[in-house]
């Protein structure tokens, strides 16, 4: 053989002279190469144990083995799929689901597949960039894969409140921090101090229990306690909408610039005053009389008070009616700090059946007005 048969030392071998000449030549020689002679090796130091001779078309006695094909060329290993002869890949003859790049100095790209010993899980690591890619999928000439690289890791602090909502602290996207705003384990939230709507804005509570502040879109058929309109809905008449136990008490219709009482507009319709019923001889005006009727009834003579605005604080402006159904005499008395003006200084109801109205004008100064003596 010439010395063109031997282009560099990766062409060394060993040549065995088949036809027990003394010369070598082309004809007579059979080369085996420094590789399979690696295999051979292994295979004799029990790397391969007994695992040789793959025949080109039948199935091995132990189809778990990865087989040397010496039928064609010992240094590739074979597997038996189950009908036919596959040569096996990084991960089938060393065990491992996955082969890596982790000294890289480019990224990876769609060719770097399973043709290249890649696998699902392979770690590939740009050494120039500082980035690291995990594959998904290794199909050939299809690869993909992700960056992995820590570019929006959230750092929170060492410790939180108990329950407390998380919320970013800068712009990084990679800081947060504990917030105010609790939601208990049984789902009740405390600490919000503002809530700003945009958009088409909702509000809604339990349909059951009510609360609902609306605009745009429909509320539904709640059936709750309060219920706040920016504009009219299906059910719902008007801008403002107030009820109470699914019965509607107050509302106000931007169209028509009215406000209604159950469902009837104020200017038509008849206010109602509570009757407060009073059987003793002594009374204290409470803060719930303002704009109610409070009726004494005894035969005796009976003393009611106008409180001191320190101890009741009505509002300025607001009236009580006072009518004297008993036979005793009905005396208006100044609590202290108080004063009540009326025509001659008169305080006292004129008889039975005889009514009178207490208007406040100032802090602790009312006016009496009625059938007084």
């Amino acid at each position: 053989m010439s010395s063109d048969n031997f282009v560099d030392a990766t062409d060394m071998a060993l040549l065995i002279d088949t036809t027990l000449g003394t010369t070598i030549t082309q004809n007579n020689v059979f080369r085996l190469p420094t590789s399979e002679l690696v295999v051979a090796a292994l295979i004799e130091n029990g790397m391969f144990s007994g695992r040789f001779a793959a025949p080109s078309t039948t199935a091995p006695v132990d189809t778990t083995l990865i087989w040397p094909d010496k039928n064609s060329n010992p240094t590739e290993h074979k597997y038996w799929t189950g009908a036919a002869w596959v040569q096996a890949d990084f991960a089938n003859i060393w065990g491992s689901s996955a082969q890596d790049n982790l000294s890289a100095t480019t990224s990876p790209g769609v060719s770097d597949d399973d043709t290249a010993g890649y696998s699902i899980g392979s770690t590939w690591v740009n050494t120039t960039s500082d980035l690291a890619f995990i594959m998904l999928d290794a199909t050939t000439g299809a690869a993909v894969w992700t960056d992995i690289t820590a570019a929006g890791d959230v750092v929170g602090p060492a410790s939180s409140v108990d329950n407390t909502l998380p919320r970013f602290d800068s712009t990084t996207g990679k800081l947060i921090q504990t917030s105010g705003i609790v939601v208990d384990d049984s789902d009740n939230m405390s600490g919000v101090v503002t809530i700003t709507l945009v958009g088409t804005r909702h509000i809604r509570a339990s349909v059951t229990n009510g609360f609902c502040v609306y605009s745009g879109g429909s509320a539904g058929a709640l059936g709750g306690n309060l219920l706040v309109y920016g504009e009219s809905h299906a059910g719902f008449p008007g801008d403002f909408y107030l009820r109470s136990s699914g019965v509607a008490k107050i509302s106000y219709s931007g169209t028509t610039g009215k406000l209604s009482l159950n469902d009837v507009p104020v200017d038509d319709v008849n206010i109602i005053s509570d009757i407060n019923a009073q059987t003793g001889t002594t009374y204290t005006f409470v803060l719930t009389d303002s704009g109610q009727m409070v009726t004494a009834s005894n035969a005796a003579a009976q003393t009611y008070t106008v409180p001191p605005n320190s101890s009741v604080a009505f509002q300025i402006g607001c009236s009580i009616d006072v009518i004297g159904l008993g036979a005793g005499v009905v005396t208006f008395a100044q609590g202290a700090g108080v004063t009540i003006r009326s025509l001659g200084g008169n305080l006292d109801l004129a008889g039975q059946y005889a009514g009178a109205t207490l208007r406040k004008i100032a802090t602790n100064e009312w006016v009496l007005v009625g059938s007084l003596v």
